[in-house]
């Protein structure tokens, strides 16, 4: 489907074509192209694919990820390997890379100046993600920022929140972790609520052994 979105972590994605006037004998060549235009750059998936088998598999290595763009998506060619003007194109789609938070943070609760830690996974390249939170676990109001990281290469990444007393006390808070350029289409939540509690300290009676007597008054 036009503009569909396909992972970095996808393994065999099926590519499927039908064709007319074709026998066994006749051999396709499928391409691929990060511009969907095949005059420029391009990449031979496979070569001498029977034509008329109508599908095959296809795993690619994480550098496709992110070499699409809104204004140009990526498209397939399924082409005849004697005469590259008989081909079909697929639709435009984009490849994007994937965001995976690993700690769940389930039943936590942690209250002001405590350390929370969050981790997460990237795979392909991402670049700069937006580490924010919800309260009451608004699906869509993920708009109190923690922090910004660099997450250009693929691996295991962590920050460690240190609540700060700013922070909207609330029982239901859960954190996402989202591309900053793509925030619609890569991102990831924690499993788990977060509770996040207020601290009250006594500052006053301080010393042991006091009598205060009725009708006094202490400050």
């Amino acid at each position: 489907a036009s503009g569909q979105i396909l992972r970095v972590d996808q393994t065999n994605v099926p590519i499927k074509w039908s064709t007319e006037g074709f026998t066994s004998a006749h051999k396709v060549r499928i391409k691929f192209s990060p511009e969907g235009c095949f005059t420029g750059t391009y990449y031979d998936l496979t070569r001498n694919e029977t034509a008329t088998n109508g599908t095959t598999g296809w795993n690619w290595p994480v550098v496709y990820d992110n070499i699409t763009n809104p204004a140009t998506p990526a498209k397939i060619r399924v082409e005849w390997e004697n005469n590259s003007a008989v081909y079909g194109d697929s639709q435009g789609f984009y490849i994007k890379g994937l965001i995976e938070v690993t700690n769940l943070l389930v039943n936590a609760t942690k209250t002001i100046n405590d350390v929370v830690p969050i981790n997460w996974t990237v795979t392909g390249s991402i670049g700069t993600v937006n580490i924010n939170y919800t309260i009451n676990d608004m699906p869509d109001q993920y708009n109190h920022s923690i922090t910004t990281k660099d997450c250009s290469s693929p691996g295991n990444y962590n920050h460690s929140w240190t609540i700060p007393t700013t922070v909207d006390i609330n029982e239901r808070v859960r954190i996402k972790v989202m591309q900053a350029n793509d925030e619609l289409n890569v991102s990831d939540t924690s499993d788990g609520l977060l509770a996040i509690r207020g601290t009250l300290t006594l500052t006053e009676p301080t010393a042991a052994g006091l009598i205060w007597k009725a009708n006094t008054s202490h400050y």
